[in-house]
């Protein structure tokens, strides 16, 4: 028997005009985009074009999202992102640009979550700067197809020629 989990729905997102990271479901009202808070049930207006899905898996109780940071190993020192992959046709983990560097997530020993490439400029230079901000930057931005993703939070263009 199939169990109806509203959870699987929830959204990270940010408020319009502002970088803090909020959860919960989102809704088109009047033509403009609402989440509506899963803790205090507030509508708050959104910039619907960045929002990060959940995959429905969950760690320490935490659900993971897509473009969360997590870390691939217990000493905290391996990180990865998570991506919706087409060719896998599900959620994968992305550690390098090569091919070979995108694991389905179900084969990854997931750790913790450090933080959320998409929403948080500060995630994302972390991240950059981690695991050497070119190359896996480079391949980020080009998975989620923004070159102003990547002068925005490297300084760096992407080259899909390199």
């Amino acid at each position: 028997m199939f169990i109806f989990d509203p959870d699987l729905y929830l959204v990270k997102c940010n408020p319009m005009n502002s970088n803090e990271i909020i959860c919960g479901f989102v809704f088109k009202k009047n033509e403009k985009y609402f989440l509506q808070d899963e803790k205090t049930k507030e509508e708050i207006l959104i910039n619907h074009y960045v929002i990060s899905r959940n995959t429905g898996i969950k760690i320490k109780s935490f659900f993971i999202f897509e473009g969360d940071i997590v870390c691939t190993e217990k000493d905290k020192k391996v990180f990865g992102v998570v991506i919706w992959d087409d060719f896998l046709r599900g959620w994968a983990v992305q550690s390098n640009i090569n091919f070979s560097g995108r694991s389905e997530i179900n084969k990854v020993s997931i750790y913790s979550v450090a933080g959320n490439i998409l929403l948080s400029d500060s995630d994302m230079k972390m991240f950059s700067q981690v695991n050497g901000a070119s190359r896996i930057t480079q391949a980020l931005a080009l998975i989620y197809g923004h070159d102003d993703f990547m002068r925005r939070n490297t300084g760096l263009t992407v080259d899909a020629h390199n």
